[in-house]
Order: structure tokens, then C-alpha cells, then sequence
């Protein structure tokens, strides 16, 4: 019985599948041909009112913001930038302008802070419109960059070596500093 029952919900389960993926065929047959094309072309965003400099600034803590706003550059980084500049809380912004909607969706972005860390940051100090601006013209700017390699090996590597020669530093500068005490204790 309960053999039969599970054989039985299995070709329920292959048939509701079935008919799912068959009106998705058809209504996919439906549209014009040219909708479910991709784009051979890159996507063109139009300039936006900013300055690049005055976003690099911002960013990076040059120039501080209006209401006193923590600078980006503590949590994110961009392929601008040196390898060892940037936080690594939040994500690499390079390629921001295009992931989050250009101008007005990247603008809306830094205004409104949504997310839970930099809402914490920004709910008392919050970034202006024209900073916004600023900032998504570097970005802008950005986005036509190659995205930074993760430090992460990097970091491990220098992290280890570090240790190991602190380790062996220590060892060659006490390297006798038993041998007097070890000489009285083994002759007794």
C-alpha cells in the first residue's frame, strides 16, 4: 500500500512537471522573437551629473560627507584602488553601476541605505543627494575596470610567512639560553 501510494504521488509529481514546462514552452512560443533574444550589444548608461573626482574623494575619505558619514572605503573597495586599500565587510564596488540599475537605481541605492550594515552607519548621518551623485559618477567611472582578484591567498601567505619567521627569529636569538641550566641538571 504504501508502495503504491508513493509510485502514484512520484507520476503526480512527473505530470504536474510535465505541464508546467509545457505552457512555459508555449507561452514562451507566444512572444515576438526578437524579446527573447540577448543583447549582442553592451548595455550604454547615460552620464550622470556628478563629478568622479569628488566621488573618488568621498570614497575614499578625502573629502568627508555633509552629515559626517563613515567613508566607503572602510568596508568596500574598487579595482581603482591599490590591492591592500578597502575594507572587505562589503563587497567590491566596481562594478556597481551596471549591477545596480545606473543612475537612479545606484543614486536611490546610496541614499536610502538598505542594507543592515550600512544602515547602521548612515540612519543618523545620512548621505546627500548630490554626494550620492558624486558617487555614482565614480562608479560610473568604474565599471569599465577589470574586477580586483580576491586577497584572500595573498593575505594567508603573508600571514604564514610572517609567522614563520617570527618563529624563527625567536629560536636563533634563544637559541642558548638553556644550555647553562641543561649542563647543571644532566651532571648531577
Amino acid at each position: 500500500m504504501h508502495l503504491t501510494s508513493h509510485l502514484y504521488f512520484r507520476a503526480k509529481q512527473k505530470k504536474l512537471v510535465f505541464l508546467f514546462l509545457s505552457s512555459l514552452m508555449i507561452g514562451l512560443s507566444c512572444l515576438p522573437a526578437q524579446s527573447i533574444e540577448t543583447p549582442k550589444k553592451p548595455m550604454v548608461f547615460k552620464a550622470v551629473e556628478g563629478s568622479p573626482d569628488i566621488g573618488k574623494a568621498l570614497f575614499t575619505g578625502e573629502q568627508t560627507f555633509a552629515n559626517g558619514g563613515t567613508a566607503c572605503i572602510a568596508c568596500h573597495t574598487t579595482s581603482e584602488l591599490s590591492y591592500l586599500a578597502g575594507g572587505t565587510l562589503g563587497p567590491d564596488l566596481t562594478m556597481a553601476y551596471s549591477k545596480f540599475g545606473a543612475d537612479l537605481g545606484l543614486k536611490s541605492l546610496i541614499v536610502s541605505s538598505p542594507f543592515p550594515s550600512m544602515q547602521v552607519m548612515y540612519s543618523k548621518k545620512p548621505v546627500q543627494m548630490d554626494e550620492a551623485a558624486h558617487l555614482t559618477a565614480y562608479f560610473a567611472k568604474t565599471v569599465s575596470l577589470d574586477k580586483k582578484p580576491s586577497m584572500d591567498f595573498t593575505f594567508s601567505l603573508i600571514s604564514t610567512g610572517g609567522f614563520l619567521f617570527l618563529y624563527f627569529l625567536i629560536h636563533f636569538i634563544w637559541r642558548k639560553r638553556l644550555t647553562g641550566v641543561h649542563r647543571a641538571l644532566v651532571g648531577r
